[in-house]
């Protein structure tokens, strides 16, 4: 029996280790998330709703949503604020519910390939949204690339930028906080909720649950797109030289059960 545990924390530790972007265990890791998401996003929306509605009014002009999902964070939108939506999502089965939403919401919608940014046809696209704002979805991962320079340079640079439950699972944070910075504008903004690590300093069950998600990270973010339960996000971005003035909340994702013990942070910084 021992043996048997022995081999099995040993393949956990394999498995963890080679779960990197790109490799067959990332490709099934995020088909196996995005199959679960599928399913929960609709229940984690609605624990969460109270946060986007007090932090997605505020958002406005030329914005980007890296990690866009099924479209949920659109609703919560003020539609006269938005000048153009631009929805990362390299799953492409959230494609279809991205696209739902956002009719749903008044966007005209349209898609973006890598053919087109490299065949010199965004510019055009970009000219052809009429009257109602458009959102456009791409579902390519952004990195510092000649596609991603030339995505910002025919949109322009982003007064906005959202991401709800996206630092979890990147393989480097702070490289994607860079990023962010990189493609706002200079009076730009960034808008974020993120679960996070338990308080280790809080109460009894607290405390529990912070060395229970310590433990259960390397397992978890194999099976689920590389999510980690145990990460530091809210300090990561206070701390982050691309940011200036973080404002910042705690809060839990439901007053009872499971959830209330996954904190969850959000607010908002401006670009250093």
């Amino acid at each position: 029996m021992i043996l048997l545990l022995v081999c099995i924390f040993l393949l956990v530790v394999l498995l963890a280790r080679a779960n990197r972007e790109g490799t067959l265990i990332r490709k099934a890791s995020d088909t196996i998330f995005g199959f679960g998401w599928s399913f929960l996003s609709e229940n984690v929306d609605k624990e969460i709703s109270g946060v986007k509605k007090e932090l997605y009014s505020e958002v406005s002009g030329n914005v980007l949503e890296i990690g866009a999902g099924l479209g949920t964070s659109l609703k919560y939108l003020n539609m006269k604020k938005i000048k153009r939506f631009l929805a990362v999502e390299p799953n492409k089965a959230f494609h279809e519910g991205i696209e739902r939403e956002a009719l749903k919401t008044g966007f005209v919608v349209d898609y973006i390939t890598t053919a087109d940014i490299k065949q010199g046809k965004l510019v055009e696209k970009l000219k052809t949204s009429g009257n109602k704002p458009c959102l456009y979805i791409y579902g390519e991962f952004l990195a510092k690339n000649p596609e991603t320079q030339e995505l910002v340079a025919s949109f322009g640079f982003f007064d906005s930028v959202i991401i709800s439950y996206v630092l979890c699972s990147v393989g480097d944070v702070e490289q994607m906080l860079g990023l962010m910075g990189s493609v706002l504008s200079k009076s730009g903004k960034l808008y974020f909720n993120e679960h996070v690590s338990a308080n280790e300093n809080g109460s009894a069950s607290e405390v529990i649950f912070h060395y229970f998600q310590e433990l259960v990270t390397p397992i978890w973010g194999v099976f689920l797109g590389n999510c980690h339960l145990n990460r530091r996000t809210g300090e990561m971005i206070e701390n982050s030289a691309y940011f200036k003035n973080v404002k910042i909340k705690r809060t839990t994702l439901a007053k009872s059960g499971f959830s209330r013990l996954l904190p969850v942070v959000y607010g908002s910084a401006e670009k250093a």
